[in-house]
């Protein structure tokens, strides 16, 4: 099986990206990067996309950068219709406490913490639904990384409806949270999802990704 051209598209240049980015009309683009792009680099450029209505913008990471922060900044003020929320992981504060402080000054009241490691934006502005799965965290890096851009509404409703309950609290302001007990409000939002509801983790994925393993041996 052609891996590459039944399924991704393997891009060197931050050019070569953002143009196809720009020309994505419909279903899903893939590639990988040796650091020639970031994900608020694939941010802009689909906001770039986005006529100039009210928009929902959520970016869950692990960890955010300085620098990056203030783009999300300065985003936020060329975009005033954008709602945006971010998620990140508890352990970011002690992780990086200086970087913390920094960033929660500069976006603070747009940040949720929790026991998170996924790497996913999702964008909605009218008939325009955005999933974007990335191996990448929201800062510039020159590492190796994966981004899967999708334009896709039930792939993003998917994401979102599993998201959700991480916005239900406050966000990050004055107030500083408790690491031992966000992990018990993470863990008892889980515990109150039914078994039955284990289906709507599932979703027919449009792509044919069958392969026989006499292909890789």
């Amino acid at each position: 099986m052609n891996y590459q051209n039944k399924l991704a598209t393997i891009s060197e240049t931050k050019s070569e990206v953002l143009l196809k980015i720009k020309n994505l009309s419909a279903g899903r683009y893939t590639f990988f990067s040796n650091g020639c792009i970031s994900s608020l680099d694939v941010l802009i450029a689909l906001l770039l996309k986005l006529p100039p209505q009210p928009m929902k913008v959520m970016i869950a990471t692990w960890q955010l950068g300085i620098k990056d922060a203030g783009e999300i900044h300065k985003l936020l003020v060329k975009y005033p219709e954008m709602e945006l929320k971010i998620l990140l992981d508890v352990s970011y504060e002690n992780r990086n406490p200086n970087y913390y402080k920094r960033v929660k000054s500069l976006i603070g009241d747009i940040i949720y913490l929790s026991v998170n490691h996924t790497k996913i934006m999702t964008i909605a502005c009218g008939d325009l639904h955005y999933a974007v799965l990335s191996s990448a965290n929201f800062n510039r890096n020159f590492r190796f990384e994966f981004f899967d851009i999708n334009l896709n509404k039930e792939l993003y409703d998917l994401i979102t409806s599993n998201y959700c309950h991480f916005f239900e609290g406050k966000p990050i302001t004055g107030k500083e949270y408790n690491r031992s007990d966000i992990n018990k409000e993470f863990a008892s939002r889980f515990e109150k999802q039914s078994v039955d509801n284990n289906h709507e983790l599932e979703m027919i994925y449009p792509y044919d990704l069958d392969f026989d393993l006499g292909d890789i041996l």
